[in-house]
């Protein structure tokens, strides 16, 4: 199994499509899944075929005639031959076709004979429609015999009539997808156990790789002091601060610090409260303020609201000029 096995190593997946090898190459994979493919492609599906046990087909060869129809007729037609690609068994399936010339020419008569090898097919005839069926290349039908080639690039499956007689009805392309293969490398012990083997190389190889781009770009990480105990805690290293030996803050500087922010912002507070000498805070307030305002005469605290003119005297201001007047 040494093919199947390369083609593993090379490929995601690898699958049967329309008869032909399919695979998903690895990274970077693509160029010699490509090279090991072109050359090594049958003994891949031959390796296939193997752990399926099933009949898988190649074409081989064709040949022309007249074949025997019945006890007084015989019928033009064209013998496709197929191997069994594992075991090397022979088998064949007939088809109508026209073995002369249609047309008369320069140099053949209508009804002479084709040169060997050269056939001629009727539209929709059953070699025609399985011709279009396998996908293969839109040409005439009288000259399909130049293309017959290209069926050995394709494997086909088919079921046995008769003897070597396969069943033209059921003659068609192989279709065989990746979790078919994967389970059948499952069945088989020893191609399993490579296969696991294959799956886990590859992947610590992966993840090997990832790891070393994640740590050409991953930031840096330290230690950083706790602004209570002063102890190391993992977390972002910055650039410029660390922390070594015995340079740990203490908590009587931690708690200095904390006590010189809070009275920053107090004083803060109230110089944008205070902002006339009026407004000053209490603990600006001197002594000697206080004693001045004590010894003030009382004439001069007491604020007249008389007016020069008696006519716009008020209410108000008459009556505290009439208890002036009574009490002198």
């Amino acid at each position: 199994m040494k093919h199947l096995e390369a083609a593993l190593r090379l490929c995601e997946s690898i699958e049967v499509n329309d008869g032909r090898l399919v695979g998903i190459p690895r990274d970077g994979q693509a160029e010699p899944w490509e090279s090991f493919s072109s050359e090594n492609w049958l003994e891949v599906m031959i390796e296939l075929s193997r752990l399926t046990k099933d009949m898988w087909l190649q074409f081989d060869s064709y040949s022309t005639g007249r074949y025997q129809v019945s006890d007084t007729i015989r019928s033009p037609g064209v013998t496709l031959q197929f191997n069994d690609i594992c075991t090397g068994s022979i088998f064949y399936s007939s088809f109508n076709c026209e073995l002369t010339f249609d047309r008369s020419s320069k140099s053949n008569k209508k009804g002479d004979p084709y040169p060997d090898g050269r056939f001629r097919l009727k539209k929709r005839s059953s070699l025609h429609k399985k011709w279009n069926e396998w996908n293969m290349p839109r040409t005439g039908v009288g000259t399909i015999y130049r293309k017959m080639g290209l069926l050995k690039e394709v494997i086909f499956e088919g079921f046995v009539e008769k003897d070597e007689k396969l069943q033209k009805k059921y003659l068609r392309l192989l279709q065989l997808n990746w979790k078919s293969i994967e389970y059948l490398i499952s069945q088989h012990a020893t191609l399993h156990k490579t296969y696991i083997e294959i799956t886990q190389e590859l992947h610590k190889d992966y993840t090997t790789d990832l790891h070393k781009e994640s740590a050409e770009t991953q930031t840096g990480r330290g230690l950083e002091p706790s602004l209570t105990t002063g102890d190391l805690k993992c977390g972002i290293s910055h650039e410029g601060v660390g922390v070594k030996g015995n340079d740990k803050p203490s908590i009587r500087d931690d708690i200095d610090v904390r006590l010189d922010s809070v009275a920053a912002e107090l004083i803060s507070e109230s110089k944008v409260e205070c902002v006339t000498q009026s407004e000053r805070p209490p603990w600006e307030i001197d002594l000697e303020d206080l004693q001045q305002e004590e010894t003030q005469p009382e004439e001069v605290q007491r604020t007249s609201i008389a007016c020069s003119d008696p006519s716009e005297q008020s209410d108000e201001g008459w009556l505290f000029d009439f208890d002036n007047t009574a009490s002198i």
